[in-house]
């Protein structure tokens, strides 16, 4: 919410979700307005969580202005899950589940995310696409998937459930992708000399004033183990 705040209770009055959200200046944009939770707590201790819908709230053909709050209750309105598409799709950018036109309540898959940035391009491929995960303590983890079995074969094991923070990473067919923190970030092909890391960062044009120097590499042939390069060392 835009304050968050505690809220006396008016006397001899009730008051519902929807005015107590009012009164913490509403929404922020960010917000999953589709989750919103009140959470309980008995005279004998035990904690209830009561999920809901705060995107009716408003809306002209709703006059539902959510339960009445108890004194005690907390109000929790948690961030809307985010996705990153990157790479040969249309409109690569940064996703919330809002974006990908997902019910609340449903799982947000890969093909919903890559939909939402317009789809893949051309010279994609499409059949190794990778999904790139950070777990709690910092480990990354590429998995790579089949777009192609996915869409035209409805096979959900090549279509998995997102999480957020996920970074999807649409890869060109042919040549070596790179992205980032470079000045041109872009697809190159390999001509003459060996195409090393370090010649392809300058063929990128280098590093932009804010790129940390670590470099993290994910070969085709080997997605589920990313090799990171300190260039700074080299």
């Amino acid at each position: 919410v835009e304050k968050p705040m505690g809220i006396e209770l008016p006397q001899n009055q009730s008051l519902r979700l929807a005015g107590a959200l009012a009164r913490a200046g509403g929404f922020t944009k960010d917000a999953d307005t589709s989750r919103v939770k009140i959470i309980r707590e008995s005279r004998l201790g035990k904690k209830s969580v009561e999920l809901v819908n705060g995107a009716v709230f408003g809306k002209e053909d709703r006059d539902d202005l959510g339960p009445v709050l108890d004194s005690g209750d907390t109000v929790f309105v948690p961030r809307d899950e985010f996705f990153s598409v990157t790479g040969e799709v249309n409109k690569p950018a940064v996703f919330g589940r809002k974006d990908t036109g997902v019910p609340s309540g449903d799982p947000v898959r890969l093909s919903a995310a890559l939909a939402a940035a317009g789809g893949a391009k051309n010279m994609a491929d499409k059949k190794a696409v990778r999904l790139i995960r950070t777990n709690e303590t910092g480990q990354r983890t590429v998995s790579k998937y089949n777009l192609e079995s996915a869409l035209e074969n409805g096979d959900l094991k090549q279509d998995p459930i997102l999480k957020d923070g996920d970074q999807i990473l649409v890869a060109a067919s042919e040549g070596v992708q790179i992205l980032g923190r470079v000045r041109s970030p872009g697809i190159y092909f390999q001509v003459g000399a060996q195409l090393t890391v370090s010649r392809l960062i300058s063929l990128a044009g280098g590093f932009d004033q804010y790129a940390k120097k670590t470099v993290v590499v994910v070969k085709k042939s080997n997605p589920g183990q990313p090799e990171t390069v300190d260039m700074k060392a080299l």
